[in-house]
């Protein structure tokens, strides 16, 4: 497992609107109530808007590691490994990390990509990540290597991508 860049900025949806906070700045989530999410940093608490779950929230803000990791760990599945497998390399003029997608599953304010190589763990993302690139099955989840994940459909990404063995 790569540590992400502590000086990564991550978007947070918060009551008042979006804001852009830098990784190494925030000293802790917490969940308040059960409606309730609060980012904290030295200096100021962000309010977070509805919608987004407090472990969604810890993935965003610390890398999907965390929460993947402990549904892998929850598991009873054998073949399942855990978030500290890295995902396979492609290379283009950029190296990123990407899972070809099997199903996106819908829930009510997230989404859960299984995968191909089902021995990663689905991950979850949110509706709003959903909403931004709609990932379809056989595409490709796209994490580069300063923590952005997007969606690439496959055509354009196989086109793009060679695996790094």
């Amino acid at each position: 497992m790569t540590d992400m860049p502590s000086s990564i900025l991550i978007e947070i949806m918060t009551e008042g609107g979006p804001a852009l906070i830098r990784r190494d700045k925030i000293t802790a989530v917490h969940q308040r109530s059960a409606a309730r999410l609060v980012v904290q940093t030295s200096g100021k608490e962000f309010y977070v808007a509805e919608g987004e779950t407090y472990e969604q929230l810890v993935v965003r803000v610390w890398g999907t590691d965390v929460f993947a990791t402990k549904r892998a760990s929850k598991s009873k599945e054998t073949d399942l490994v855990s978030a500290d497998m890295e995902m396979p390399r492609y290379k283009c003029h950029k190296e990123v990390h990407a899972l070809q997608i099997l199903k996106v599953g819908h829930g009510f304010n997230v989404v859960e990509l299984h995968f191909i190589d089902a021995r990663h763990a689905p991950i979850v993302v949110t509706k709003g990540w959903d909403d931004r690139y709609n990932p379809e099955a056989l595409g490709y989840y796209v994490v580069s290597d300063y923590g952005h994940k997007s969606y690439s459909p496959r055509e354009a990404f196989e086109e793009g991508y060679t695996e790094i063995k």
